[in-house]
């Protein structure tokens, strides 16, 4: 009976096993069935896509070619190792870098690194962006840290559970402040931690999840402290230089993340060896590929470098404008300067793509679909490359030739800056556009020629070591402290524009007083406006004082003349014409012409700008009460430097005026005032209240400044002075420690005021706004001194206006834009400006002079001031010399060892003008001296004449440059 029993239950518990393993049985059949039938299309699709990858292809940019169509910048293929990083690969990473290190390293290939947190042991940490400006190295600084997520994460510690809309501007502005208080070395920790590098001390999941907790728990200092004893650890397993090898990586996959899911580029424009090594080895290193891709280059390297620009990486701090026009923030490149720049909508061409099918290691083993790039188009500009070329050498060996002529008497030693300009006269295009120093823009373009040394040497120069090298050659009673000031930072400020700056361009940036090349244009004021003729003959007198309205009781202009003879016991000029006036560049014809013209007008301050308004016409600055967009219509970057006028000169007398109140009023003295001093600059603890109060009386002294001479009621001296005492009452009042100042030198607030109010008096009213509204300043500029300032672009212009009769052309750089197959897409033809009618005898009588300027003289006169640079040259030219100070006072200028600018303007033919050139050598003691580069420019322009002539050139590269000829064959309606 028992056993009966017990075989029943066997029985029964079988069953039951039986009939559970068959409902198991159908339910895995049914899903089964579920998936690979009902589902199949389904999850085959999602199978698909999961081992699918989208691969960019790049387009190239458009080329730009020379007006001879010779390319000046083009593209070439270059092999990139690539890295994807995805789930199948991510806990290899470690490994797989290292084999692609020793790769790279094995065969002298540089891993590319774009990081601008650098290390060297030396140094530690340190940031190195590509700038040279400090304003913009801070901002860069803190669009570094945002991106890498240190300012959230200072946020989230700060200002805990706020909400948006109450994170104003003030609490944004105290988190960029404490984000630039973390240090390279700092925010190097923080990346090790945040790209999770801890991985390296094999830390148990629930190591790392307290660590994290902690650092998320703590405030700013403590985590940091956290997160600095973790970089420890982390560094005595690995060393710091192949640890930041992994976050290079890593922050590369990081920023990359935010635009697309490309891969990223471990080394760019390795060689084709090393490519084939990858190839051999990828099945051992998932996610790693090797791809083609076109890479900028420039085959003149340095030549045109100023016009051409280069390109760059897009900097983080742009990615919001970038990513709406559809780019990679992480792999594109743009145009940062010249006509890389200028025409990057045109240049940049379309990427194309193709989907592949990858395989379990993330390998692509099939390619599924594809979208060919489209190239940019192309650019054909003005410039000329022969002519471009023998410009760019003929600007250097003059300068060094400049720095050891003994007929320089040792003043020439630091002309080491200079530009060049030569434009068509009647049609505004720029032939040839030039700077020293230059670069070579294939060192941003081409990977691995950007190195840490070139950065440096660009955007971050040893400052100190230059200065004092600048000090011993020159003699100098300075410190390197004088010339280059250390700011806040740590950095230091280039006070007197002495370091040669390769990227800055001088020729449309540099504006600087023009000196006697200006003379051309008041001799054109004074015989179009009739106040002198071409056979007015005016007596040089020496000293231009006998007007006192112009030069007052302690005015006295002396000329600075180079030819002179004798009359009166004065050494002067004598009766002298405009074209001789031109031609030894005298300075008393044109004071007096000056004059006359201000006569002539009815006198007055309103007609100060009798002269602007005949150099407006030719492009040498504009009217700035007009709605007038100031510039040359160039395309590229430029500045645009005006030429005296009323309002032009009190806008400059009030900027430099509010910067000297503020230090007179700091220092406790001004004149032979004195007073307890009272700080009324900004500062950044000023309540809202005294800072109010501070602008209120800076903008009333400014105000009453600015008023002279105009149509409103300004108060006197007397009522001016009463009218300060209550806003100095209100800053002193708003200011205890003043008070206490006061009391402690035993004074009185009262007492104080009075002193105060009356020099800022003297200051508003005597000094400032009489300066601001004297005819002096107008008697200044007729001769190119005092407020003119302009660029060498704007003089070649200004040249070639005058020489061809008063047509002023929109200067430009381009011609036209065409496609990959030569196809025009636009065209720019010559477009004038403006129009004056200049008399024909009137602009005979300029040339006349200017060509006497360039021809040896006879007798006592030994010809014009630069005669000598133009012997034997059988081709007419016009020319005239400018010597223009740095500074008015000549010691202040040789005590920094600054010298003169040499300016030299000319045309030619004389007949029939064809082009204007201008030559700049900063510190380049008289304007003749840079007249040599402007002969051999002449003899590439004009080199077919000159070799029917039996000419032999001076220079002997200018009739041939010996460049290889770069023309594109493909590119069938190339001219």
């Amino acid at each position: 009976m028992d056993n009966m029993d017990k075989d029943e239950k066997y029985t029964k518990r079988y069953s039951v096993l039986l009939l559970i393993m068959v409902v198991i049985f159908i339910v895995i059949i049914s899903r089964m069935i579920y998936l690979q039938v009902y589902r199949y299309e389904d999850y085959k699709t999602r199978a698909n896509v999961a081992s699918r990858e989208v691969i960019t292809e790049k387009a190239p940019r458009g080329k730009i070619y020379d007006s001879t169509g010779n390319t000046l910048a083009t593209n070439m293929e270059a092999y990139n190792v690539t890295f994807s990083q995805n789930e199948k690969n991510t806990d290899s990473f470690f490994t797989i870098m290292d084999n692609t290190f020793k790769i790279l390293d094995e065969n002298n290939e540089k891993q590319k690194d774009d990081l601008k947190l650098k290390y060297s042991k030396d140094k530690g940490f340190y940031f190195l962006f590509n700038t040279d400006d400090n304003t913009v190295k801070k901002a860069m600084e803190i669009t570094f840290k945002n991106d890498r997520g240190i300012a959230d994460f200072i946020k989230g510690k700060t200002y805990k559970n706020i909400s948006d809309e109450d994170y104003n501007e003030e609490k944004q502005q105290k988190v960029k402040e404490e984000s630039l208080k973390i240090t390279p070395e700092q925010t190097f920790n923080f990346m090790l931690w945040k790209y999770s590098m801890y991985s390296i001390l094999n830390l148990s999941k629930d190591e790392k999840n307290a660590l994290n907790k902690q650092i998320n728990a703590a405030n700013v200092q403590d985590a940091f402290k956290i997160i600095g004893d973790l970089a420890k650890r982390i560094e005595s397993k690995c060393s710091i230089e192949k640890l930041r090898r992994y976050v290079i990586v890593k922050d590369a996959i990081q920023m990359q993340y935010f635009t697309s899911t490309s891969p990223i580029n471990l080394a760019e424009n390795i060689s084709k060896n090393t490519a084939f090594i990858f190839y051999q080895k990828m099945s051992d290193m998932p996610g790693i590929d090797v791809s083609l891709e076109p890479v900028r280059y420039y085959p003149y390297h340095n030549l045109a470098s100023s016009v051409l620009g280069y390109i760059s990486s897009i900097d983080s701090s742009k990615k919001d404008r970038y990513e709406e026009k559809g780019y990679s923030i992480s792999s594109d490149k743009i145009g940062v300067t010249g006509i890389e720049a200028a025409f990057e909508n045109y240049l940049r061409g379309k990427n194309g793509g193709k989907i592949v099918k990858v395989d379990s290691k993330g390998r692509a083993t099939d390619e599924l679909s594809q979208l060919a790039s489209t190239p940019g188009y192309n650019v054909h500009l003005t410039i000329n490359r022969d002519l471009q070329a023998v410009a760019e050498r003929a600007l250097k060996e003059n300068m060094q030739r400049m720095q050891v002529d003994p007929a320089n008497q040792g003043q020439a030693k630091n002309a080491t800056r200079a530009a060049v300009v030569v434009q068509e006269v009647n049609t505004g295009r720029i032939l040839a556009l030039a700077n020293a120093p230059d670069y070579d823009p294939n060192t941003f373009s081409v990977p691995g020629l950007l190195t840490d040394e070139k950065m440096k040497e660009y955007f971050a120069p040893d400052y100190e070591a230059f200065a004092k090298a600048y000090i011993l050659r020159n003699g100098l009673n300075k410190t390197v402290d004088d010339l280059f000031p250390k700011q806040k930072d740590g950095t230091r400020l280039d006070k007197y524009e002495i370091y040669p700056k390769p990227f800055y361009n001088y020729a449309t940036m540099g504006t600087l007083p023009p000196g006697s090349t200006f003379k051309a244009l008041t001799s054109l004021a004074g015989l179009e406006s009739g106040v002198i003729t071409p056979d007015t003959k005016i007596l040089d007198k020496g000293k231009f004082n006998d007007y006192p309205e112009i030069s007052g009781k302690n005015k006295s202009y002396a000329p600075e003349c180079e030819v002179y003879t004798e009359s009166n016991g004065l050494r002067t000029h004598g009766l002298i014409d405009v074209r001789d006036a031109l031609m030894v560049s005298c300075n008393y014809f044109y004071y007096e012409t000056a004059y006359r013209l201000w006569k002539n007008a009815g006198e007055g301050t309103k007609n100060l700008d009798v002269l602007a308004k005949y150099a407006w016409k030719v492009g040498l600055g504009y009217d700035v009460t007009s709605n007038e967009k100031p510039g040359t219509g160039i395309e590229i970057q430029e500045k645009f430097g005006n030429v005296y006028s009323l309002e032009n000169f009190k806008d400059t007398v009030c900027l430099y005026g509010k910067l000297e109140l503020v230090d007179a009023m700091r220092q406790g003295h001004y004149g032979s005032y004195k007073f307890i001093p009272l700080e009324i600059g900004s500062n950044d603890t000023d309540k809202e209240e005294l800072k109010n109060a501070k602008n209120k009386l800076k903008d009333m002294i400014i105000a009453r400044i600015h008023d002279e001479g105009t149509d409103k009621n300004v108060l006197g001296y007397d009522a001016f002075v009463k009218a300060l005492k209550q806003p100095l009452m209100d800053i002193i009042n708003l200011s205890p420690a003043y008070k206490q100042s006061v009391e402690k030198a035993g004074s009185t607030v009262s007492r104080q005021v009075d002193i105060i109010s009356i020099a800022l008096g003297q200051f508003a009213v005597f000094d400032k706004a009489k300066a601001a509204t004297a005819p002096a300043e107008l008697i200044n500029s007729s001769i190119g001194q005092g407020a003119d300032e302009f660029t060498p672009l704007q003089l070649a212009g200004y040249i070639a206006t005058v020489m061809n009769g008063g047509t002023r052309y929109k200067a430009h750089l381009v011609d036209k834009i065409t496609d990959v197959n030569g196809n025009v897409i636009n065209e720019f033809k010559p477009e004038i400006i403006s129009k004056m009618n200049i008399n024909k005898a009137n602009l005979d009588a300029i040339k006349a002079g200017m060509v006497k300027v360039n021809q040896q003289g006879e007798g006592e006169t030994g010809g014009g001031t630069s005669a000598q640079w133009w012997v034997g040259f059988p081709i007419s030219t016009g020319g005239k010399t400018g010597t223009a100070s740095y500074t008015s006072n000549s010691n202040d200028q040789k005590a920094v060892g600054r010298g003169p600018y040499g300016v030299y303007v000319s045309f030619a033919p004389v007949d029939n003008p064809k082009i204007a050139v201008c030559v700049v050598t900063y510190d380049g003691y008289q304007g003749n001296q840079s007249a040599p580069v402007a002969r051999a420019i002449y003899e590439n322009y004009f080199k077919d004449d000159l070799k029917k002539m039996n000419y032999t050139p001076t220079y002997p590269y200018a009739f041939d440059p010996q460049l290889k000829d770069m023309k594109d064959t493909t590119d069938t309606k190339q001219k």
